[in-house]
């Protein structure tokens, strides 16, 4: 029988209901074993060189024989291991050729070697990675391009079926991509992206002065400016550290309105 202890930690914290569990070595076999076996406990895995030959490999044979099952998507798992030898390099290619062998339906995996680490020092480089693989695809305009506000709700909305949950914008990315958008010639949809922000995130300072921006930037000094009244109000209620920039934004925009 499987023991979940996230009841009694959510009754204590306050703990996300998207779960990602990380381990090393022994825990890294059963971080595994979460990965193929409890889909319906945790979202993501991270297996830091796992000790997958135990049990004369158990968990690859019992892996090589199961299905993952269909009502939500697959775990995100990932799995790496050092440059380790016997055993521990051979449960890792076994492990490999398994996977494989599965449709891409059956388990959502990656995996990295770590050829310059060793036993005892690669889990702070394999759970970097990790994170980076299970979280893989967050990042709307990674490169250069740049999206309206629409185009945003529908690329996390997509998001949110792949991983099986709806991870809300946060005020760094409304204001990462709304100054974006502006920046690249689109003001309209840079406009459009901060409003809807400081709608989410009301008493965001941040998001305030760049509407502010991107407002001027749009020949509106009147938005500009109570945008930029309402940045200074929660930056001195917030004791913001970007208050000196703030105010001189909203000291030019007053001298525009003279």
């Amino acid at each position: 029988m499987f023991f979940s202890p996230l009841p009694a930690l959510q009754k204590k914290y306050r703990v996300s209901p998207y779960t990602v569990v990380t381990g090393h070595s022994l825990s890294g076999l059963y971080t595994s074993y979460l990965a193929t076996h409890h889909s319906d406990f945790i979202n993501a895995a991270i297996s830091v060189s796992p000790s997958l030959w135990w049990d004369d490999f158990a968990l690859i044979n019992d892996i090589k024989a199961a299905e993952q099952e269909a009502e939500k998507p697959a775990v995100r798992w990932f799995v790496s291991m050092a440059n380790e030898p016997n055993e521990m390099a051979e449960s890792y290619e076994r492990l490999l050729n398994v996977l494989e062998a599965k449709p891409e339906s059956a388990f959502n995996w990656e995996s990295k070697q770590f050829p310059s680490e060793t036993h005892d020092s690669t889990p702070l480089i394999g759970n970097v990675e990790g994170l980076k693989s299970v979280f893989r695809g967050f990042n709307a305009v990674p490169n250069i391009e740049i999206k309206s506000l629409e185009q945003l709700q529908a690329f996390y909305a997509d998001y949110e079926k792949a991983v099986g949950y709806d991870f809300p914008m946060s005020v760094q990315q409304y204001n990462v991509y709304g100054l974006k958008a502006a920046y690249e010639g689109q003001v309209d949809w840079g406009q459009a992206i901060l409003e809807k922000g400081v709608e989410v995130f009301d008493q965001s300072e941040v998001l305030w002065d760049s509407l502010a921006t991107v407002y001027a930037m749009n020949d509106n000094n009147e938005s500009a400016l109570k945008a930029s009244n309402k940045a200074v109000q929660f930056a001195r209620e917030h004791q913001s550290k970007y208050i000196s920039e703030i105010e001189a934004q909203n000291s030019d925009l007053k001298s525009r309105s003279k």
